[in-house]
C-alpha cells in the first residue's frame, strides 16, 4: 500500500469509528457505475414508521441511469444508535420480506448523464445527456419513463451542459443551459424546443434554476454573469457576479433569496430585489484545495434557514442561515466520500435525509443528528 492510499485507508477508519456520533442514519449504497447525477423520484407509505423511496441516478460511458428503492424512517420512528458495520449507521425496524436497499434496474442508453431531474406526480424523469462526436460534445435532452423504461428525445443541443430546471407551475416545461452560453426551453407534452437564448458575450453558461414562487429564471456563467430571464416575455438582465460561478439556486419556501457557488469554495446569499452585492459570503470549503469549486447547491425544502453546498475538496456542507457570521453557521460537513462531490439532494418526502454522489461506485443516504445541526 502506498502513502497515498495508505493515507486514505486511516482516514476512512477514523471517520467509521467516529460517524455514529454525528449520523442517525447513514447507508452507503454501491453501484455498479461510478455516479455522476442524482435525484429522489416517487415514494410510498410501507408502514406507520417507514417510507419505500425509490430514486435514480446517472452514471458515465454509456452505462445509462440506475432506478434504486431504499427504506428510510419517518420522523416518529425510533432509531437506534449503531456502530458503522457493512456501510451502515443506526437501526430502524422494517418488515423482514423488505431489503432496505436494492438496485431495482439500469435503464441503458449512450453517453454520459449530466444531469437528472425528476417531475413530480409522475414517473418521468428529464435528463441531460451528451456524446463525444469526433472533436465536439453534442447534448440531448430526454424524457424517460422509469416505470415502463421507453425513452423519447425532447430535443438536442449545439453542445452539452449540466443545468436542468422544471417550471413548478407548468411541469411540462423545462429549461437547460449549455457549455457555449445558451439557454434554452423545451415542451415535454410537443417534445420540442420552444426558445433558444443566447446570453451576451458568454462562453458557458454553467447551470440554470427556475423559480418555485414566480416567473424568474437564474443562470450563472464563466464570465461571472448573473443573468434573469423572465420566462413570460424571455427578457434578460445582467448582474456581476464577482468570479466564476458554477452552481446556482433559487430558495422555494423564502421570497426573493438565492445562492451561487463559486470557484474558491465560496457561496454567495443573494436578495432578487438588490442585486449589487452579495446579502452575504460563506467561506467553509476549503480554499487550499487545488481548483475548489462549488459544485452544486440546495436550500432545504422543509426548513427555510438551511443551505447544502457540494465541493471539489470532498465535503458536503449544511449552513444556518440563521447563524451567518457566527461560528455556528457551518451546522453538519459531511466528509466520507473520497473523491469531490458532484451533486446532494435533500429528500423532499422524509426531513432531514440527504443524498450525495461523487463520481464513485456508490451514493451515500445520510441524516445527520439533530444536535449536530445547530
Amino acid at each position: 500500500m502506498n502513502r497515498k492510499a495508505e493515507k486514505k485507508y486511516f482516514q476512512q477508519k477514523i471517520w467509521q469509528m467516529n460517524a455514529p456520533y454525528y449520523y442517525d442514519v447513514f447507508i452507503d449504497f454501491y453501484t455498479p457505475h461510478p455516479t455522476m447525477s442524482f435525484d429522489w423520484t416517487r415514494q410510498k407509505t410501507i408502514n406507520n414508521n417507514c417510507i419505500e423511496q425509490e430514486f435514480v441516478f446517472g452514471t458515465p460511458n454509456g452505462t445509462g441511469i440506475g432506478v434504486g428503492k431504499v427504506i428510510l424512517p419517518k420522523e416518529e420512528c425510533l432509531i437506534r444508535q449503531t456502530d458503522y458495520s457493512n456501510g451502515m449507521i443506526g437501526y430502524y425496524e422494517i418488515e423482514s420480506s423488505l431489503s432496505k436497499m436494492k438496485l431495482e434496474k439500469m435503464i441503458q442508453f449512450g453517453g454520459d448523464c449530466n444531469r437528472i431531474r425528476f417531475i413530480p406526480s409522475t414517473s418521468f424523469i428529464i435528463i441531460q445527456q451528451s456524446f463525444l462526436l469526433t472533436n465536439s460534445e453534442k447534448a440531448f435532452i430526454q424524457l424517460i419513463d422509469i416505470e415502463n423504461n421507453s425513452i423519447s428525445i425532447v430535443g438536442n443541443q449545439e453542445t452539452d451542459g449540466y443545468g436542468i430546471s422544471i417550471n413548478m407551475f407548468e411541469r411540462n416545461k423545462i429549461v437547460t443551459c449549455s457549455n457555449k452560453g445558451n439557454c434554452y426551453f423545451w415542451d415535454l407534452n410537443e417534445l420540442k424546443q420552444i426558445k433558444n437564448i443566447k446570453i451576451e458575450n458568454e462562453i458557458s453558461v454553467n447551470d440554470i434554476d427556475w423559480n418555485y414562487l414566480n416567473s424568474q429564471v437564474i443562470c450563472v456563467t464563466e464570465s461571472n454573469q448573473i443573468v434573469f430571464i423572465d420566462d413570460k416575455s424571455l427578457n434578460k438582465t445582467y448582474y456581476n457576479g464577482g468570479s466564476v460561478m458554477n452552481t446556482c439556486c433559487f430558495s422555494p419556501l423564502t421570497p426573493n433569496l438565492l445562492a451561487t457557488g463559486h470557484e474558491k469554495g465560496l457561496v454567495k446569499l443573494w436578495d432578487q430585489r438588490n442585486m449589487s452585492s452579495p446579502l452575504f459570503v460563506i467561506h467553509q470549503h476549503k480554499s487550499s484545495h487545488k481548483s475548489n469549486s462549488v459544485n452544486s447547491l440546495q436550500f432545504s425544502p422543509h426548513q427555510p434557514t438551511l443551505l447544502l453546498s457540494t465541493s471539489s475538496d470532498k465535503t458536503v456542507n449544511i449552513y444556518n442561515l440563521a447563524n451567518i457570521g457566527k461560528p455556528t453557521e457551518l451546522s453538519f460537513s459531511h466528509c466520507a466520500h473520497n473523491s469531490q462531490v458532484v451533486e446532494a439532494r435533500w429528500n423532499p418526502n422524509c426531513y432531514g435525509f440527504i443524498a450525495s454522489v461523487a463520481e464513485e461506485y456508490d451514493i451515500h443516504i445520510w441524516k445527520n443528528t439533530e444536535n449536530t445541526t445547530n
